[in-house]
């Protein structure tokens, strides 16, 4: 776990030096899934569960491979992100931040429906919570998890694929971008096999998930 923390905070300064030669540094599996995603012509969505792995990779490596990708989160500093992985070059992929009041996320529904039709990606981080709706609890062995809701509303109006995608790293320094077939186009049972998913990555990898420290000061809530 503490290995694992070091390598997210030492990727992230060290991207320029690496960036133009990521196929020494990261492998991608299930990448015909995206390809044949991207063939259909309706955009698609790449749905990665927050604080795990290094998901904070995913757009910028495929961004070098060639494909046009925007991520999608509630961060306060956009610059910040530009500043870490962009660098003195321009940003190969765009962030389409939600941080703010209500027409600023309709305007972000409105360009992430834009990006779609452009036949790009659309990369979510989604996070879970202590409480939420029966219908996305997910099955955690430490009481109850959900998953939040907002992605999954968004993607109910914005119809596409959604693809599920992980990125972990290893003691080798390696990263692995493993990308799933597409869950199904039913809100609840998209979330249902999603949450069995990163349940599963939770068990195996459980030195990626980046949740532990949160979880023991939360103890008394639980």
């Amino acid at each position: 776990y503490l290995f694992h923390r070091r390598l997210t905070r030492g990727l992230i300064p060290a991207w320029n030096g690496w960036s133009q030669r990521p196929q020494d540094w990261v492998f991608i599996e299930g990448e015909s899934y995206l390809e044949a995603a991207i063939a259909d012509g309706k955009g698609l969505y790449l749905l990665s569960p927050h604080k795990f792995g290094l998901s904070t990779l995913i757009p910028p490596v495929l961004a070098e491979k060639g494909y046009i990708i925007n991520r999608g989160g509630n961060g306060i500093n956009p610059a910040g992100r530009v500043q870490r992985w962009g660098g003195e070059h321009p940003l190969k992929w765009r962030y389409i931040n939600y941080h703010g009041d209500y027409w600023h996320r309709l305007k972000i529904l409105t360009d992430i429906r834009a990006a779609l039709k452009r036949n790009e990606i659309v990369h979510l981080s989604l996070r879970a919570a202590p409480e939420g709706s029966p219908d996305m609890e997910i099955s955690f062995w430490y009481k109850k998890l959900f998953l939040e809701p907002v992605w999954f509303q968004v993607i109910a109006r914005c119809g596409a694929p959604v693809l599920p995608c992980f990125a972990m790293g290893d003691v080798h320094g390696t990263v692995t971008i493993r990308i799933h077939p597409p869950l199904p186009s039913n809100i609840t049972e998209m979330a249902k096999q999603f949450g069995c998913l990163w349940v599963e990555y939770l068990r195996t990898y459980p030195e990626c998930a980046r949740i532990w420290r949160e979880i023991h000061c939360q103890l008394a809530k639980w």
